[in-house]
C-alpha cells in the first residue's frame, strides 16, 4: 500500500510505502505524476520525500519501471528527492534506479530528510 500527500505550500509530495505487493502500480505512477505536477512552483520545480521505512526491497519488475518513473520526475521539475530508509539494501537499490543522480538523497530519519529538502 502507499499514501501520497501533497504539500503545495512547500511544493512537495510525500510518499509513504508499506508494501509493493498490494497496490496497483499503474495507478501509483499516475497518482504520483498528478501530485507532482499539482505542487510545482512558478518555476516548475517540486521536491519529494519518499518514506521507505516500513517497506520491503522492491521486486525486480517494480525496480525496472522505477527507472522510467525517476527519469520522468527529473524531466518534469524534480529539484530534490529525500528518501528515508533504514536498509542499506534498499538504499543501494534506489541508487541504482536513480542512476546515482545527485537530486536523490538518502536519510535514516524523516527529520534529516526534511531538513535537507528545506535548504
Amino acid at each position: 500500500m502507499y499514501e501520497i500527500e501533497r504539500q503545495p505550500s512547500k511544493h512537495r509530495v510525500l510518499i509513504k510505502f508499506d508494501s509493493y505487493a498490494d497496490h496497483d502500480r499503474t495507478k501509483f505512477i499516475v497518482d504520483l505524476q498528478e501530485a507532482a505536477l499539482s505542487v510545482r512552483s512558478a518555476d516548475r520545480h517540486f521536491d519529494m520525500l519518499a518514506d521507505f521505512t516500513e517497506s520491503i526491497v522492491m521486486p525486480q519488475p517494480i525496480a525496472k519501471d522505477s527507472i522510467t518513473l525517476s527519469d520522468w520526475l527529473v524531466q518534469n521539475g524534480l529539484r530534490k528527492s529525500a528518501n528515508v530508509m533504514t536498509s542499506i539494501t534498499q538504499q543501494m537499490q534506489v541508487q541504482r534506479v536513480t542512476e546515482r543522480n545527485e537530486k536523490f538523497g538518502y536519510f535514516e530519519t524523516r527529520t534529516a530528510a526534511e531538513r535537507w529538502l528545506d535548504t
